[in-house]
């Protein structure tokens, strides 16, 4: 038997082997879970998240005086991040003082600091139990950076950099030296970073790195495990289209979509009053616990305040994933005054992973050399929001339940919800600058 005969052989057992585990997982957790609030069915959701899981950092940075930043390796640093929430109290949030991006810089320049960044806004309210007496008028107020000293323990500063306010507090309560946990663990490794000048200051690798793919088979989970839960499907018609199926009534709508492997829940809710940014993040985490079955991190990577959708991203060993159109990697759900208004959530799931030959390593330029790249097709720097390496969704060509996770640089530009891969933007808009 050849070496190519063998690993058919052994792809072939994977797939049964990964389609045995999935039944037991989705009977075990259909049989297990209890009904959903809505009354309709049971809750498909086969995975638990914490609040300070979904919305932890992106990314931690280690600063030292007069020393480059260090971006600690996130995978590693997870656990200590979710100990870390559960060790910290916070009395007394001052009024803001303006901090401009340059003082922020001079500032972590002066002084040792751990910092955690955020994809997005996160309101005080969110984690109103980390804040005691926190202001009524303080809980959606917003910060997306949060500094910690590591030589005073009481200084504490929550920065919003969209609109350079930093907050202190008069106490900080931090126990069990979880903060200096970061600057001493063994198993956490940290990676020569710079400070990049863009429409935000954004951390990015220092020279050019090595990411290795992450290569899994996946598995489409049943479509019964969400349609009885959003719809009564008694009192509901039922019509076969090319590209799947649809259920609806009067009022809402599910539409699964065979060749994007997604569920869209629609329904018509009208609701003259408002929520708070942090009643609607909150409401949308308890929708995501309902649904989200990837099996491993599921983060608030944004809100939209012009469509109140709230998008939850999925990360594969540290790393966000980005797939066409975003369908399989995000969970996105609009929550209103009167319940869940619009729901899509990506129908597949990682389970066994695998090593091809073929896809094992990938480098990857630097951020700085990434700037410079983007500049050659006109993106001014301070056009862009965000940077950061991420994992492409790429079907096999060999098998259809293989799926290669290959490392690429993403950009994210001002005034543009969307994430692009920065090789094709760039293709693309040369095309265009050469008229082609």
């Amino acid at each position: 038997m050849t070496w190519t005969h063998m690993k058919h052989v052994l792809l072939g057992f994977l797939i049964v082997l990964s389609l045995f585990l999935s039944y037991n997982l989705i009977v075990t957790g259909t049989q297990s879970n209890a009904p959903s609030s809505s009354g309709n069915s049971q809750t498909p959701v086969l995975i638990d998240r914490t609040l300070s899981e979904v919305f932890s950092p992106n990314q931690v940075i280690l600063h030292e005086i007069s020393e480059e930043p260090k971006m600690a390796s996130m995978r590693e640093a997870e656990d200590l991040i979710n100990t870390s929430y559960e060790n910290m109290t916070f009395r007394g949030v001052e009024s803001p003082e303006t901090l401009t991006k340059a003082n922020y810089l001079q500032l972590t320049q002066g002084s040792s600091w751990i910092e955690f960044v955020f994809n997005a806004q996160i309101p005080f309210g969110l984690f109103e139990n980390g804040f005691e007496n926190l202001p009524s008028d303080y809980e959606d107020r917003t910060f997306n950076r949060v500094l910690f000293n590591l030589n005073e323990t009481d200084r504490v500063l929550f920065y919003d950099m969209s609109k350079e306010l930093a907050y202190g507090v008069e106490e900080a309560v931090i126990t069990n030296n979880v903060i200096e946990a970061f600057r001493e663990s063994e198993d956490i490794v940290y990676t020569e970073a710079e400070a990049l000048n863009l429409g935000q200051i954004v951390y990015a690798p220092k020279e050019n790195l090595t990411v290795p793919y992450r290569n899994y088979l996946v598995e489409s989970l049943p479509n019964s495990l969400f349609i009885n839960m959003l719809i009564d499907t008694s009192q509901a018609e039922t019509q076969t289209l090319d590209e799947g199926l649809r259920i609806y009534d009067l009022q809402q709508e599910v539409m699964i979509n065979d060749n994007l492997h997604v569920l869209s829940y629609q329904r018509q809710r009208t609701s003259l009053d408002e929520l708070s940014l942090n009643e609607r993040l909150a409401r949308s985490f308890e929708e995501l616990n309902r649904v989200e079955n990837w099996t491993e991190k599921s983060q608030y990577q944004s809100y939209n305040t012009e469509t109140n959708e709230t998008t939850f991203q999925r990360y594969l060993e540290g790393l966000p994933v980005f797939s066409p159109q975003q369908k399989e990697a995000t969970t996105v759900v609009t929550y209103v005054e009167t319940g869940l208004k619009n729901l899509s959530v990506p129908m597949r799931i990682i389970q066994t992973p695998i090593t091809p030959d073929e896809f094992v390593d990938k480098e990857l330029s630097s951020g700085e050399e990434i700037v410079t790249k983007l500049g050659s097709v006109e993106v001014e720097a301070s056009s862009i929001e965000d940077l950061e390496i991420g994992l492409s969704w790429v079907e096999s060509e060999e098998e259809s339940r293989l799926i290669h996770f290959e490392p690429n640089w993403y950009v994210k530009l001002e005034g543009d919800n969307n994430w692009y891969e920065v090789e094709r933007y760039i293709e693309l808009q040369g095309e265009q600058i050469n008229g082609l």
